[in-house]
């Protein structure tokens, strides 16, 4: 059997520091890559982000047009515009009632009110009809036969009591 002798100051003093010196140098190790790592996914994100904000516009533009020529829009749009140009038609219909109606009573206030209200509707019409005219998804699918706006000389359409 092997003796066991004692370690000298000198021994003593390296066998206390090493354990101490890897353990240091195990910690920093693990800090240094758990910093880079975290570094790395931060650049990954920003370049991830600035990639998607570089190419915003051109992938803004597809999925308009995307969304105009979906179906859905097409036929929203041609049935709303058909659907505005006969309340339009009506309305000025309407306001034309009410002024032969006040042409028999003169003094009829609810006449005058009511042939107010109908002018600002009819107009309030028109405009939806003209903006929607106008817009990106929804201009193209207007049907031939209706105007592209509303032409406020038409006595059809002119939002005031035809003259006889």
């Amino acid at each position: 059997m092997k003796e066991h002798r004692p370690l000298g100051d000198r021994e003593a003093e390296r066998f206390d520091q090493a354990p101490v010196r890897a353990t240091i140098w195990g910690i920093s190790r693990g800090w240094f890559i758990g910093i880079v790592i975290i570094v790395l996914a931060g650049l990954t994100s920003w370049a991830i982000w600035g990639l998607d904000v570089g190419t915003s516009d051109i992938k803004g533009q597809g999925e308009a047009e995307k969304v105009k020529n979906s179906a859905a829009n097409r036929i929203r749009a041609q049935e709303g515009f058909e659907d505005l140009f006969n309340e339009i038609v009506t309305a000025d219909k309407n306001i034309n009632i009410t002024a032969e109606a006040l042409e028999l009573d003169p003094k009829d206030l609810k006449s005058k009110v009511e042939l107010r209200g109908q002018k600002q509707y009819c107009n309030d019409l028109v405009g939806q009809y003209n903006a929607k005219a106008r817009k990106f998804t929804q201009q193209e699918f207007r049907a031939v036969d209706l105007p592209a706006q509303i032409d406020d000389t038409d006595s059809k359409t002119d939002c005031k009591e035809n003259q006889q």
